[in-house]
């Protein structure tokens, strides 16, 4: 039984994935080598807990105990975890690096996993001695509300890692997916890329602005994905249709290797964003910046709400 969980990384992700697991009543142990980044982290977990607690945002049956929680500065001499969940930075040899320190720490018994978003993870088991205790564990933002995990075996990451950790993910509440094959990126990433890598080609182009492209995404698409999966639209709509379409439209979407232009010259700016007040948006003036922070509140009550139409039956069963 995994009765205790390390997180390695306190920032945005590691704290989420944190709170998700005390939301289930597990034991953690959220570690960072920044002392200033884990106590932050402590503290959002905790405000951020007792907010949702207060709003009645968290499922009923949600139990969690603030004593679950204990932050580490720095690895330990010795970690006893049962499972250990890396979420530091996508730095390849950073996340290599920390798997062999692991190794010494840890018992032969403790499972681990990477939350990397897309690098091999036959890649970062390469030099461990125990590759087939490794698996990848995928959790989308923000962790703690969003159900999906996507889980990725390695060359040597044994069946049975790989069961015990997709029925520990469902004992949860989460939405574990096991890929049959590892390839960069995993599902997730390699369809928000390609949506973002469209969405800002005709941003680019000067089709709309870049609140109208995301109008038209939220209010059509986005919508009838929440039900519908791109793959079973297609046979809804008939695979004939989709054929048609495709023949003609394909060879006009953008096709890049590369990162857009407009990508690069805003990074080369600063332009990164919300973090930096400023990206395809101007979050130093708009309005709805604050909404930001109630996204969460509203993703809660969007899976609860298909949850319970589908329980009963509803029209968003």
């Amino acid at each position: 039984m995994i009765e205790s969980v390390a997180v390695i990384g306190a920032g945005n992700m590691g704290r989420s994935i944190a709170q998700f697991l005390l939301q289930n009543n597990v034991n953690v142990l959220l570690i960072d080598e920044n002392d200033n980044v884990a106590r932050h982290a402590e503290v959002s977990i905790k405000n951020q807990l007792e907010k949702l607690h207060e709003k009645n945002c968290l499922d009923e049956m949600s139990a969690y105990d603030l004593s679950n929680l204990e932050i580490g500065y720095g690895l330990p001499a010795r970690l006893t975890a049962d499972l250990v969940i890396e979420a530091i930075p996508e730095k390849l040899a950073w996340k290599q690096n920390l798997f062999l320190k692991l190794e010494d720490l840890c018992s032969t018994d403790t499972l681990f996993a990477t939350n990397t978003s897309g690098l091999s993870i036959s890649e970062i088991a390469l030099n461990l001695d125990y590759p087939e205790r490794l698996i990848g564990t995928h959790f989308f933002t923000p962790a703690a509300i969003i159900p999906l995990v996507e889980v990725v075996k390695g060359r040597e990451t044994s069946d049975a890692t790989a069961g015990y950790i997709v029925d520990y993910l469902n004992e949860l509440g989460k939405k574990p997916v096991l890929l049959q094959k590892e390839v960069p990126g995993f599902i997730g990433n390699r369809i928000q890329h390609a949506i973002a890598r469209e969405a800002i080609s005709l941003l680019e182009s000067g089709v709309a602005s870049a609140e109208d492209i995301d109008t038209v995404v939220k209010w059509s698409i986005g919508l009838r994905m929440v039900l519908t999966g791109p793959i079973e639209q297609r046979d809804i709509n008939g695979l004939d249709i989709h054929y048609d379409i495709a023949s003609y439209l394909y060879k006009d979407l953008s096709h890049s290797a590369a990162p857009s232009p407009l990508l690069k010259e805003k990074v080369d700016q600063g332009e990164t964003g919300l973090k930096a007040g400023k990206g395809f948006y101007d979050w130093e003036t708009k309005d709805d910046r604050n909404d930001v922070k109630n996204k969460d509140e509203q993703l809660i009550e969007l899976i609860q709400t298909i949850g319970q139409n589908k329980e009963t039956g509803g029209p968003l069963g």
